[in-house]
């Protein structure tokens, strides 16, 4: 495992701090506190001990849950860093089919390839490779 550069401590440190703030003020149980967070309770205690970087959706959702705030390196992270509703996730594209009959008007001689695979008595096996170029 690689050693932790002197900013990744800090910010665990203040990510802990931050929890264990938010955690004693509102009276919850470790284990409740894990459920907000999505992580299992000895995950949890991972972020309250400073030894693992919880990933953005969880912080994400300390922000939301516990209207905590991060400071870190003269910045302050909020949950408006993160919308309404949490970490934004990008809308996946939407599936395009294509013509294979587009497709295979647009080859040329060039992209065609054809190699004798077997050869038998009764038969000739081939492979036909098509290169299509979008």
């Amino acid at each position: 495992m690689a050693k932790r550069s002197r900013k990744d401590s800090e910010l665990l440190r203040e990510i802990a701090a931050q929890f264990h703030k938010a955690i004693k003020s509102r009276h919850l149980p470790k284990e409740e506190a894990a459920r907000v967070l999505g992580v299992s309770r000895q995950t949890l205690y991972a972020y309250l001990g400073a030894t693992a970087m919880p990933n953005a959706e969880v912080v994400a959702r300390a922000l939301h849950a516990w209207d905590v705030k991060l400071n870190y390196r003269g910045h302050t992270i909020a949950a408006e860093w993160y919308g309404e509703k949490g970490l934004r996730r990008p809308k996946p594209a939407e599936p395009y089919q294509l013509s294979l009959l587009d497709a295979i008007d647009s080859l040329d001689k060039r992209d065609v390839e054809v190699a004798i695979t077997r050869k038998d008595p009764e038969r000739i096996e081939l492979q036909v490779s098509l290169k299509f170029v979008g």
